[in-house]
């Protein structure tokens, strides 16, 4: 599940975790040479494994770039280590979520190495039509100046079992979201809940069907779907 953090639970999470805690995150601002905030970057505690450093989250603003601040980023978190462990650790790791340059830059370090497998969360969402919903507004933004800018019309979802949800859309807004039934007259059908891995951004539809032939789509629900759910990279850093 998923929650809004109080200020109480955001000065907890920064300044209350007890020194040595497996859930400790230690955040590290990146400056510029002003003196100006233009990103975070965030370090997991490692103890089970002593020689690893974590990075979990690693984001400028859009006064610069992961190519202008990467060097001084690794030289900091290097500095950082040795001041906080006493010595750096032999590895830097970064979370799955990182920006797709950092991936050439890394592979273009000495020593360095992109992995590509990471373990993904399992996801289940009790009120499709609810959560579709909810993400309305992104939707809608994915749509403006796509291949289906300000479409009207229906996009219709099935899950085999004669259910599905329909996505009611008007020159590019969301109007509705149901639930509907019926054996025909789906744009994409998936069964066992595929659905929210395309809908998360884990897989795209292509690649779930090549596994899986019940996985399809026609013309209009490829294009749509390829649009709503883009395959993204994404990392959820829990609060425990």
């Amino acid at each position: 599940m998923s929650d809004k953090l109080t200020m109480e639970m955001i000065r907890h999470e920064f300044e209350a975790r007890a020194p040595g805690h497996f859930s400790l995150v230690n955040f590290l601002v990146i400056v510029d040479a002003q003196e100006q905030a233009v990103g975070v970057v965030a370090v997991m505690e490692m103890l089970h494994h002593p020689h690893q450093l974590r990075c979990a989250i690693y984001a400028v603003d859009d006064s610069t770039s992961y190519l202008a601040t990467f060097p001084d980023v690794i030289r900091g978190l290097k500095t950082w280590a040795a001041a906080h462990y006493g010595e750096a650790p032999t590895v830097l790791t970064f979370g799955p979520g990182i920006h797709p340059t950092l991936d050439t830059l890394i592979n273009r370090s000495p020593g360095g190495q992109h992995k590509r497998r990471e373990y993904a969360w399992y996801l289940r969402v009790p009120d499709a039509v609810g959560f579709i919903k909810l993400i309305g507004p992104a939707l809608e933004a994915r749509l403006v100046g796509s291949g289906a800018n300000r479409y009207t019309g229906e996009l219709r979802v099935g899950f085999y079992g004669l259910t599905g949800i329909g996505l009611q859309f008007e020159a590019g807004r969301l109007l509705d979201v149901t639930n509907i039934s019926g054996k025909d007259g789906y744009d994409a059908q998936f069964p066992w809940h595929l659905f929210w891995n395309v809908v998360f951004g884990h897989r795209t539809l292509d690649e779930i069907g090549d596994i899986l032939p019940d996985v399809w789509a026609n013309q209009k629900g490829a294009a749509l779907l390829e649009i709503l759910f883009p395959k993204k990279r994404s990392f959820v850093l829990g609060y425990t």
